[in-house]
């Protein structure tokens, strides 16, 4: 999108239409240029008369030479030397020689009173307590405040939402949405991330007077400097003890203490108890009380999360020399950290170090503080990218411009809970990007949203309340010519047109989908789930036809909630798709089991038939071979006789 900082235009005070006489000890033909990290002296001859397009061509010959051709632009405004820079950088300045006055009427030995954006003052955290790869965890009473203060006025707490910011841009995010939302130092300071992945406070105001200061909450405890780089974070808690094999936290029925420990995370303290949770084993005249490693951890990780939120801290074992020890990570950076046994029990000791005496803590160090949290403006450089991006200078990804320019009108609309809503801003010659997400949170359909620069992307992300009555639709912005010309400006409303929705707000809901068993085997289901179609849910409830304007809202909703009855009808023709091939499936399933189940039949009914007929010849061979021996002794009998 072009969001880029940098100061390109310098104007004189002098006015030298009827051209100038640069004579010595009296009026400095010398005068010093900066151009990023280059710099010249221009010097023009003493004892001679200049007119005004003469001298625009010495200065320019000078220029080309020092810093390239057209890397700087001489012109005029009114009669008053002007510089332009068309190099993007965020140094660009001149400055009279000592103890004379230069032809851009600067005083002497001065340089900042030219400079259109100034110079600002930044207060810079440190980046080495933040190299969370799950994120940044920010929670209620833990770490969720610290105190801001601009050009020594009030200091102001600024509180943050509880959540895990996945990426140290959605935190800056946030911080500039609090600050924007306290009218004492809204518009004041912003918050930024440098490119070394540091968080950085930035001032609007320029020069010495300026100044940033950064501190503690009022209960410094609670303090959420160590999450923004800018205070020192506790660490892990690890024990020593082996629990490979189990833990025995000798409790019996008449010391239940030996399973409640004491937990301070930040400004947040809470008693948990072990026995709360299953297969917690306790001492009995007859058992052990040894409960399992895995019991002991499944068990404080329950515990833990209740009381301070899930994954606020996390339990772990970590194997080395010592067999298998518990171990306490947290990712809130909180100031404080440590985990005590109730006073008299040793339940910490169990757990974690043998070595301690019943009721002793363990503490997790804290890290170093760093020192510039507070700091006073000279001549820091302005590199805050909404403040200092104007809107006239905008561009695409192809860097071609987005076409805005003074006098153009800048329309934000959208709908919540199917009513429209609408702001407009007129485009100045000074208006930066900042000023266009001023007036996007201006609405009250945004009172509590996020709005924030994606730098990475080059795009505004906008993240909204939780709750389907906050789910914002349609929203847009457009660009037309004037107050008066409605002609649209095509280079700003292509890419502005729209914003795409990654998540709809929705109401929290218990999962009531219906599970059909659609196989032989447990698992094999198929779950329906319908989402609700009435008016209320379509937003149709506050469809008002009363004016045009309204009309338009009303068709808008009216279009969203086609899309959405249109959306749920496709899915049932899915559901519907989906269980007829199940049936079709399931029927030639049936066919083919009563044909093996046949198959099997038969195969057992020849193998019975071979057995009888088997059986059959070898009854009919004894018989005769008995009958052949009664005749061979009947016949012995007749000799004898």
């Amino acid at each position: 999108m072009g969001f880029r900082g940098y100061q390109d235009k310098i104007a004189g005070a002098l006015d030298i239409s009827a051209g100038i006489n640069i004579t010595n000890g009296v009026t400095s033909g010398q005068f010093a240029v900066n151009l990023g990290s280059g710099s010249a002296t221009i010097t023009l001859s003493n004892s001679t008369s200049y007119s005004l397009s003469t001298l625009k061509i010495e200065i320019q010959s000078q220029l080309d030479a020092a810093f390239g051709i057209s890397a700087v632009s001489v012109d005029d405004n009114n009669g008053k030397l002007s510089l332009k820079s068309n190099v993007k950088t965020s140094v660009f300045h001149v400055s009279a020689s000592a103890g004379l006055t230069n032809i851009f009427g600067l005083a002497a030995d001065t340089s900042g009173g030219i400079i259109l954006s100034g110079s600002t003052v930044t207060a810079q955290g440190t980046n080495s307590l933040m190299g969370y790869s799950d994120g940044i965890l920010i929670a209620a009473g833990v770490n969720d405040q610290f105190r801001l203060s601009v050009d020594d006025g009030e200091l102001r707490t600024i509180s943050l939402s509880s959540k895990l910011y996945t990426t140290k841009a959605d935190l800056v995010n946030e911080i500039n949405n609090q600050i924007g939302s306290d009218a004492v130092v809204n518009g004041k300071v912003q918050a930024r991330l440098t490119e070394d992945n540091k968080i950085e406070f930035e001032s609007v105001s320029t020069g010495s007077a300026s100044s940033v200061k950064i501190l503690d909450s009022t209960a410094s405890d609670q303090s959420a400097l160590g999450a923004l780089g800018f205070g020192g974070a506790a660490g892990n808690i690890s024990g020593v003890n082996n629990i490979a094999a189990g833990v025995n936290l000798s409790g019996t029925a008449n010391n239940l203490d030996q399973y409640k420990l004491t937990v301070v995370l930040g400004n947040k303290s809470a008693v948990i108890n072990l026995l709360d949770q299953p297969n917690i084993e306790m001492a009995t005249p007859t058992g052990s009380g040894l409960t399992t490693r895995d019991a002991i951890v499944k068990g404080l990780q329950a515990e833990l999360d209740k009381a301070f939120g899930i994954g606020a801290i996390q339990v772990s074992t970590k194997v080395s020399g010592l067999g298998e020890t518990l171990r306490l990570t947290t990712l809130t950076a909180a100031s404080k950290f440590s985990i005590s046994s109730i006073t008299g029990a040793s339940g910490v000791s169990a757990l974690f170090d043998a070595s301690l005496a019943p009721g002793a803590a363990l503490t997790a160090v804290k890290g170093t503080t760093p020192t510039n949290i507070s700091t006073t403006g000279t001549d820091a450089e302005n590199r805050n990218l909404a403040s200092n991006t104007r809107l006239s200078e905008l561009t695409d990804h192809d860097h071609n411009t987005l076409g805005l320019t003074a006098g153009n009108i800048i329309a934000f609309t959208g709908t919540q809970d199917g009513k429209g809503f609408s702001a407009s801003m007129e485009v100045r010659e000074e208006s930066t990007v900042g000023d266009l997400m001023a007036l996007m949170r201006s609405v009250d359909a945004f009172q509590g949203a996020s709005v924030g620069l994606d730098l990475m992307k080059g795009t505004i992300r906008v993240e909204g309340k939780k709750g389907a009555l906050y789910d914002i639709s349609n929203l847009k912005l457009s660009a037309s010519k004037s107050a008066t010309d409605s002609t649209s400006v095509g280079g700003f409303n292509r890419p502005f047109g729209s914003f795409n929705v990654t998540q709809q707000a929705q109401d929290a809901s218990r999962n009531s989908a219906l599970l059909i068993q659609t196989g032989a085997n447990q698992r094999i289901t198929d779950a329906i789930d319908i989402n609700s179609a009435d008016t209320v849910s379509l937003r149709l409830t506050h469809i008002d036809v009363s004016t045009a304007s309204q009309s338009r809202w009303s068709l808008a909703v009216i279009d969203n909630a086609m899309e959405r009855v249109s959306d749920e009808r496709a899915k049932l023709g899915a559901i519907q798709n989906r269980l007829e091939n199940t049936i079709f499936n399931l029927s030639v399933f049936s066919e083919n089991l009563t044909a093996s189940e046949s198959r099997i039949r038969d195969i057992d009914m020849a193998k019975e038939t071979m057995a009888y007929a088997k059986n059959s010849i070898l009854s009919k061979a004894s018989q005769a071979m008995l009958a052949q021996a009664n005749q061979q002794s009947q016949q012995v009998l007749l000799l004898m006789q």
